[in-house]
């Protein structure tokens, strides 16, 4: 009954996101989600993956068994895309199950309830619930690791719990480098719940051995490309616009961006040092599972911070709230008599959680409404200005609302390509950079272009006036410029 009340809520918001009101397959998101599903198709041919950027591999593999029962072409985009947002509804209730039967056991029903909504409250996390990337496996993989690390620090003698708890870690980490604070967190952990001189180094070097060996065994369909996944984890940089570039002020404005969570995250660390302080005024040591979450929660807050400054976006901030969620349990657990850990942090959790549903839910909707008007406001533009005579082959650049755009960006071979142009004859992309465009399914020349400033401007062949400006009704969307020859 706890756990059906538990994802009641997430199956609702998840059921109408993904089947009553599904976002279409070309609307904004296809990047990331294409970069997987080709991603996908390409191990299923036995060939390492070309994108290990995340790294990603598992939601690569998924992807691949997802295919295995389509018929492994560009026109199983929407399917595969589905099944995997089926696969991370249930990876994620399976791992709510597991985590209030460990973490979570002998709490009062509401803190249950309550505490695993705390994942799902975070900035952004139920958008990217329903987005076939690494986000979406997060609260899945994230709790699994949290509750296997748990019961590492109840049994500091248990070598076994030691190196599934490291095999957990390291499984986040090729899921998303935004879990590499992880590691260090958990080695932490387990050094400070040993008592001294019972095999601290012993445990130490398994949890890590065990971060080693998930990161590989997770990552195995791309274990050639391991230097390349290394070199863009110490390098990566990429603001995508959304605020400054780095440091502290990018933190700041991670910060004042999501003001209510972090109000929340506050008075969780609040929380924890008020129950730090009464152990020491009470002169009673904390037990080492507690000393073991306090330790490793901080040590995850801190690097995740620091690995988002260089690139602020909140989705990579997801393992880090999930790694706040021990804080509240710690506080929950030591107040639990109390009306603080029985009604008045829940309740804090829930609202928090409801704050999410009402951001997150009605932009969704608007988010497919703005694309479909997009959509057709460019197709309208299009018949308006056609030559006449006959329909016009027309290139699009990397952000047009089209639905050959959403799969020729990604494809990797001539034979997708192929099949891409035929169900799409008339269209073509351009993506800045490129020597030409690119367009599979007919070989008459462009009638018309429609890109946005930059991609008109670094345009290799020559164009005519600008005939049209589309405006997007998404605020980061930049205006498409349609033209003709000249």
């Amino acid at each position: 009954m706890v756990f059906a009340v538990t994802m009641a809520p997430i199956a609702a918001i998840w059921v109408y996101a993904t089947w009553i009101e599904p976002r279409p397959f070309w609307g904004y998101f296809y990047d990331p989600e294409g970069i997987y599903f080709f991603e996908g198709l390409r191990l299923l041919t036995g060939h390492a993956p070309l994108n290990v950027d995340n790294p990603g591999t598992p939601v690569q593999f998924l992807s691949a068994v997802a295919a295995l029962f389509t018929d492994r072409s560009p026109a199983a985009f929407d399917t595969v895309r589905q099944a995997g947002y089926t696969i991370a509804f249930g990876l994620a209730a399976v791992a709510v199950l597991v985590f209030q039967r460990t973490v979570l056991r002998g709490l009062p029903t509401f803190a249950v309830i309550a505490s695993c909504w705390l994942v799902f409250a975070a900035p952004q996390a139920l958008q990217r619930f329903h987005i076939w990337s690494p986000e979406a496996l997060v609260p899945a993989v994230g709790l699994f690791a949290l509750a296997a690390l748990w019961r590492a620090l109840e049994r500091p003698d248990s070598s076994r719990r030691a190196m599934l708890a490291g095999l957990a870690v390291g499984l986040c980490c090729s899921v998303k480098f935004t879990f590499a604070g992880w590691a260090p967190a958990a080695i932490a952990a387990v050094i400070v719940a040993t008592p001294r001189g019972a095999g601290r180094l012993r445990n130490a070097l398994q949890v890590g051995g065990g971060v080693a060996a998930g990161f590989v065994l997770g990552t195995l369909p791309a274990v050639t490309r391991l230097p390349d996944m290394f070199l863009r984890l110490v390098t990566v940089s990429d603001t995508e616009g959304r605020g400054p570039s780095g440091g502290f002020a990018a933190i700041l404005h991670m910060m004042g961006s999501s003001r209510a969570w972090h109000a929340g995250l506050a008075l969780l660390l609040l929380g924890t040092g008020l129950t730090l302080w009464r152990r020491r005024r009470t002169r009673e040591d904390a037990d080492p599972v507690t000393r073991g979450a306090i330790v490793f929660a901080s040590v995850a807050l801190i690097a995740g911070y620091a690995m988002s400054s260089r690139s602020p976006n909140l989705r990579y901030l997801l393992p880090t709230s999930t790694a706040a969620l021990l804080l509240l349990v710690v506080c929950v657990r030591t107040y639990a008599d109390t009306w603080i850990g029985r009604w008045l942090a829940p309740t804090c959790v829930m609202l928090l959680f409801a704050r999410a549903v009402v951001v997150d839910v009605p932009g969704h909707h608007a988010l497919v409404a703005d694309t479909r008007l997009d959509r057709d406001a460019l197709a309208v533009a299009i018949e308006r200005l056609a030559p006449p005579g006959q329909p016009p082959v027309v290139v699009y650049g990397g952000r047009a609302p089209h639905p050959a755009i959403a799969l020729l960006m990604f494809a990797q071979t001539d034979e997708q390509r192929a099949a891409i142009g035929a169900e799409y004859p008339l269209a073509g992309l351009y993506r800045s950079g490129s020597r030409a465009p690119v367009i599979p399914g007919t070989t008459r020349p462009w009638d018309l272009v429609a890109l946005d400033a930059h991609e008109l401007a670094d345009f290799p062949d020559a164009t005519g006036d600008v005939l049209a400006v589309i405006p997007s009704e998404r605020k980061d969307a930049p205006p498409l410029l349609i033209a003709g020859r000249p």
